[in-house]
């Protein structure tokens, strides 16, 4: 009689199941897909922001509207030749599609109200808006969430905080977001 070397076929195929049971609650642990996908999206809009924003620039620069308070080019709202941080001016400059969602944001660079800032804060529309504070301080160390903010140009403002200085115009400022993706 002839000794038989190896497995059985139930040995096999109860082995593949388990290494398949083992490699599905394993596998997203080391492939974090979603938040790899969603720091790519922002990484894009981050992009498409700073493209959209140069070319009103230039353009306001061309049309000499880059000084002024306010103003328009191209249809797009500008403050300072860039676009405003609202619906008529970045938002009209990206042309965003309905994945995004925005929420319009006031916070206070290094803390001082009295260099106040106009924002807005984009994100995906299946992000919780929780993540996004209406009271923001732009250079916090602990910032979370998952969206971009897009901060508009201003004018600087002197030590006393009432007067502009003149020919200080501040550009804009874009921060990517991602700790909570």
């Amino acid at each position: 009689m002839k000794q038989q070397k190896g497995f059985t076929l139930i040995e096999l195929i109860i082995v593949i199941i388990i290494l398949g049971i083992l490699a599905v609650t394993a596998a997203p642990r080391f492939f974090n897909f979603a938040t790899d996908a969603r720091i790519s999206a922002l990484q894009g809009l981050e992009g498409s922001i700073n493209g959209a924003a140069g070319i009103i620039y230039g353009k306001s620069v061309i049309n000499g509207t880059n000084t002024a308070a306010t103003g328009t080019t191209e249809g797009v709202s500008v403050a300072y030749g860039y676009p405003t941080a609202d619906e008529t001016g970045i938002l009209e400059a990206v042309s965003l599609s309905n994945d995004w969602t925005n929420e319009e944001v006031t916070g206070y660079e290094n803390g001082t109200p009295a260099a106040a800032v106009t924002a807005i804060a984009i994100y995906s529309s299946a992000f919780d808006a929780a993540t996004v504070t209406a009271d923001w301080d732009f250079t916090e160390a602990d910032a979370s969430g998952c969206y971009v903010v897009y901060v508009e140009a201003s004018r600087d403002i002197d030590s006393s905080g009432t007067e502009p200085v003149l020919g200080d115009i501040s550009e804009y400022q874009v921060k990517r977001v991602t700790d909570q993706c």
